[in-house]
């Protein structure tokens, strides 16, 4: 075989060099395994996030159910009062206990089947209001509604809410005697 000469091995060395640095500057297919790592690493770190946030808005959804829910029974109390006698308000209801479920609605005395109720026990009392005439006793009173939710769980897991409510006498109702 003959030896090249100097000039073609220089060449053929610039070439390579040539090409080499060529086929370093064509667009990289794929990912290197440390930008995989990072952007496993960035996910990681997002999803525990969410995943700690979750039981907060859980709770803070059954909250406002458990809100909703007790508003909608105040009105409900509200709106039979409002339709009541004045007399059979002061007395009819103290010491009564009514049941109502999730929805607010009222259930009929022993129908407990699902989880979610709620008790509503009645007293009545007249209202200690600052500067009102002595002769109050028998044309307002105070009603007071303690709920207690959910009903079958022990008493440690019960919430429970105090309302009061004020009842007057209508001026066409007559003090029955």
């Amino acid at each position: 075989m003959k030896s090249q000469p100097a000039d073609q091995k220089e060449k053929r060395f610039y070439c390579l060099l040539l090409i080499h640095r060529i086929s370093r500057l064509r667009p990289r297919r794929g990912f290197s395994l440390v930008e995989v790592a990072v952007a496993m690493g960035v996910v990681t770190f997002s999803l525990l996030g969410v995943v700690t946030l979750l039981p907060a808005g859980l709770t803070t959804v059954k909250e406002s159910a458990d809100e909703a829910a007790r508003s909608a029974i105040v009105r409900r109390v509200r709106a039979e009062l409002n339709q009541a006698h004045f007399d059979d308000v002061a007395t009819g209801l103290a010491g009564q206990t009514w049941y109502f479920d999730a929805a607010g609605i009222r259930l009929p005395d022993g129908q407990l089947e699902a989880e979610r109720h709620y008790e509503v026990r009645f007293a009545s009392g007249i209202p200690g209001l600052p500067g009102a005439a002595s002769g109050m006793e028998g044309s307002a009173r105070r009603i007071s509604l303690t709920m207690r939710a959910p009903v079958f769980a022990p008493a440690a897991a019960q919430t429970v809410r105090v309302v009061s409510l004020l009842a007057s006498r209508q001026s066409g109702q007559a003090a029955a005697n």
